[in-house]
Protein backbone atom coordinates (compact mmCIF):
# COMPACT_ATOMS: atom_id res chain seq x y z
CA UNK A 1 0.00 0.00 0.00
CA UNK A 2 3.21 2.30 1.01
CA UNK A 3 4.82 1.71 -2.49
CA UNK A 4 1.50 2.37 -4.04
CA UNK A 5 1.10 5.27 -2.64
CA UNK A 6 4.37 6.59 -2.72
CA UNK A 7 4.00 6.06 -6.85
CA UNK A 8 6.33 3.21 -7.19
CA UNK A 9 5.70 1.02 -9.84
CA UNK A 10 9.42 -0.88 -11.10
CA UNK A 11 9.68 -4.21 -9.51
CA UNK A 12 12.80 -3.93 -8.24
CA UNK A 13 12.60 -0.89 -6.64
CA UNK A 14 9.74 -2.41 -4.65
CA UNK A 15 12.07 -4.88 -3.80
CA UNK A 16 14.29 -2.58 -2.25
CA UNK A 17 12.25 -0.28 -0.35
CA UNK A 18 10.87 -3.35 0.98
CA UNK A 19 13.69 -4.40 2.00
CA UNK A 20 14.50 -1.34 4.40
CA UNK A 21 11.77 -2.34 6.68
CA UNK A 22 13.24 -5.72 8.13
CA UNK A 23 16.47 -6.45 9.78
CA UNK A 24 19.95 -7.21 8.07
CA UNK A 25 19.44 -11.01 8.21
CA UNK A 26 15.47 -10.97 6.54
CA UNK A 27 16.84 -8.75 3.67
CA UNK A 28 19.86 -10.76 2.89
CA UNK A 29 17.22 -14.09 2.61
CA UNK A 30 15.20 -12.18 0.42
CA UNK A 31 17.94 -10.73 -1.86
CA UNK A 32 19.18 -14.43 -1.96
CA UNK A 33 15.66 -15.48 -3.06
CA UNK A 34 15.36 -16.53 -7.15
CA UNK A 35 12.30 -14.45 -7.28
CA UNK A 36 14.08 -11.14 -6.79
CA UNK A 37 15.33 -11.39 -9.74
CA UNK A 38 14.52 -7.95 -11.85
CA UNK A 39 12.27 -9.59 -14.47
CA UNK A 40 10.15 -11.23 -11.50
CA UNK A 41 6.67 -9.42 -10.79
CA UNK A 42 7.18 -7.74 -7.36
CA UNK A 43 4.05 -9.89 -6.13
CA UNK A 44 5.57 -13.15 -7.50
CA UNK A 45 8.50 -12.14 -5.10
CA UNK A 46 5.75 -11.37 -1.90
CA UNK A 47 4.21 -14.95 -2.41
CA UNK A 48 7.81 -16.41 -2.46
CA UNK A 49 9.05 -14.67 0.89
CA UNK A 50 5.45 -16.11 2.67
CA UNK A 51 7.01 -19.18 1.52
CA UNK A 52 10.43 -18.67 3.42
CA UNK A 53 8.81 -17.54 6.51
CA UNK A 54 6.21 -19.84 7.65
CA UNK A 55 3.43 -18.79 10.35
CA UNK A 56 3.58 -14.93 8.04
CA UNK A 57 -0.15 -15.89 6.52
CA UNK A 58 -2.54 -14.27 8.31
CA UNK A 59 -4.52 -17.80 9.50
CA UNK A 60 -1.32 -18.16 11.40
CA UNK A 61 -1.15 -14.96 12.88
CA UNK A 62 -0.90 -15.72 16.50
CA UNK A 63 -0.58 -19.48 18.03
CA UNK A 64 -1.31 -21.60 21.34
CA UNK A 65 2.10 -20.88 22.13
CA UNK A 66 1.79 -17.03 22.32
CA UNK A 67 -0.75 -16.95 24.77
CA UNK A 68 1.38 -19.72 27.01
CA UNK A 69 4.18 -17.38 26.37
CA UNK A 70 2.10 -14.24 27.14
CA UNK A 71 0.46 -15.30 30.77
CA UNK A 72 3.81 -17.37 31.53
CA UNK A 73 5.92 -13.85 31.20
CA UNK A 74 2.96 -11.82 32.93
CA UNK A 75 2.99 -14.62 35.86
CA UNK A 76 7.29 -13.97 36.09
CA UNK A 77 7.11 -10.21 36.26
CA UNK A 78 3.03 -9.75 38.34
CA UNK A 79 0.70 -7.10 37.06
CA UNK A 80 1.33 -4.21 39.74
CA UNK A 81 -0.70 -1.40 38.66
CA UNK A 82 -3.67 -0.62 35.95
CA UNK A 83 -1.14 -0.06 33.60
CA UNK A 84 0.53 -3.04 33.34
CA UNK A 85 -2.69 -4.92 33.86
CA UNK A 86 -4.36 -2.57 31.12
CA UNK A 87 -1.35 -3.18 28.28
CA UNK A 88 -2.09 -7.42 29.49
CA UNK A 89 -5.34 -7.75 29.39
CA UNK A 90 -5.24 -5.73 25.74
CA UNK A 91 -3.01 -8.49 24.46
CA UNK A 92 -4.50 -11.21 26.13
CA UNK A 93 -7.82 -10.34 24.19
CA UNK A 94 -6.39 -9.74 20.91
CA UNK A 95 -4.62 -13.05 21.01
CA UNK A 96 -7.59 -15.40 22.38
CA UNK A 97 -10.21 -13.39 20.27
CA UNK A 98 -8.12 -14.46 17.29
CA UNK A 99 -7.55 -18.40 18.51
CA UNK A 100 -11.45 -18.57 19.22
CA UNK A 101 -12.25 -17.68 15.81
Amino acid sequence: MLLTKCGITDNQEKKKYAQIYVDIDTSDLWESCPKHNPTVAFSNFVDAIFKLCPGSEKDCKWSISDMDKLIGEQLHLGIHDMTKLGTYYCTFYTITTFLHN
